[in-house]
């Protein structure tokens, strides 16, 4: 079947076209345009979706690049995958959403511009934390100030039936439980 020089010539192509391809997954499972997302690459991740890289392209615990670029509070990044129809209130395998990932890493802007393209403040991952919840307990203040301002419920459980003021205050970050916890009166 392979026999004949020309169908050598077009497998090798193939093959070689695969590797090199918009949606190559490394051996970890990150798409390329979920790595460059992360390390806030925009001209890689624009160059990467005009190959045809897929937006919403998952990694192998199911976060996209949205989720990636959020976490690490790549503004720009962020801003581009929206405008090109990044899923805003996209769930990873735990449910987490990149607001989640931008509040507990306290990323304000990246917060605002994902609240203001209607991601849910209120959003529950598996463990039933909300995005007041990690940034309670690993975020700032003004995130915390900010997430409560668009409506967050400061008063939601997680799993172990902690409101974020609790959570906050077992992760030692009294400033944000004491705010919290004003609000609630």
């Amino acid at each position: 079947m392979l026999r004949n020089p020309l169908s050598l010539v077009l497998l090798a192509s193939f093959v070689l076209l695969s590797l090199g391809s918009a949606n190559t997954v490394r051996a970890d499972f990150e798409p390329a345009i979920y790595r460059a997302a992360k390390r806030g690459d925009l001209a890689k991740v624009q160059q990467l979706i005009s190959q045809g890289a897929r937006i919403d392209e998952e990694t192998d615990d199911g976060e996209t690049p949205l989720h990636g670029a959020a976490e690490r509070g790549r503004l720009e990044v962020v801003r581009f995958l929206l405008e090109k129809g990044a899923n805003v209130n996209a769930r990873d395998e735990d449910d987490t959403t990149p607001l989640h990932e931008a509040a507990e890493g306290s990323n304000l802007e990246v917060v605002r511009l994902l609240i203001e393209k209607g991601a849910d403040v209120n959003a529950e991952n598996d463990d039933r934390e909300t995005p007041l919840h990690g940034a309670a307990e690993d975020g700032t203040l003004e995130v915390v100030q900010f997430l409560v301002e668009k409506g967050a419920n400061i008063n939601a459980l997680d799993e172990d039936r902690q409101t974020p003021a609790e959570a906050a205050r077992e992760e030692g970050r009294r400033d944000i439980a004491d705010w919290l916890d004003a609000q609630a009166k």
